[in-house]
């Protein structure tokens, strides 16, 4: 479900939409719920009023972290859309994850979505990042899992230019090893 959607940050490049329908459907299917869809991009693409250069040619994605909600196994309604908040992942110190939130299965997203060619990285807070390293024993799918501030509410996916885009430049790729 698309969250916030007075926003009107729902647009996206076909390849991102492709990707979205691919993870609900991954998720619907391991019983985690419904994907929560935050901030894609703006109609025609360009900066927000609130930042989110990275979602100017819709190839970005938010998501939220809110996988164990029993809201989160029915249709929101439109009210709730608009007003529930992301759950943040972190514990109350803002000194490690809150292992009652972060839970093996959102690892186990995180793995699916670093694994899908299409993905260039995963932006997560730094927390999350050193959660799922130690819950992974250095798994080679955490190269693409990137830690970056402010991502405790949502992971941020960023997709390779599609082929063929005029004018899309993909970003290097992330250094060798684990990140």
């Amino acid at each position: 479900q698309v969250m916030r959607k007075s926003r009107r940050r729902y647009f996206a490049q076909p390849e991102m939409r492709r990707f979205i329908t691919k993870l609900a459907s991954e998720i619907r299917q391991h019983g985690f719920g419904t994907l929560l869809v935050g901030d894609l991009g703006l109609a025609r693409g360009g900066p927000t009023t609130t930042g989110h250069a990275s979602h100017q040619i819709g190839l970005d994605g938010d998501f939220w972290f809110w996988l164990d909600s029993p809201a989160n196994h029915r249709k929101l309604t439109e009210q709730e859309v608009e007003e529930l908040s992301a759950i943040s992942m972190l514990d109350q110190d803002r000194q490690g994850v809150d292992p009652k939130r972060f839970k093996a299965k959102h690892v186990s997203v995180l793995e699916y979505v670093s694994k899908q060619p299409e993905v260039a990285r995963i932006f997560v807070n730094p927390l999350i990042k050193k959660a799922a390293c130690e819950a992974t024993d250095q798994a080679a799918w955490l190269n693409k899992l990137r830690p970056w501030w402010g991502h405790h509410y949502h992971f941020h996916v960023r997709l390779n230019c599609p082929a063929g885009a005029r004018g899309c430049v993909d970003q290097d790729p992330p250094p060798a090893g684990d990140g």
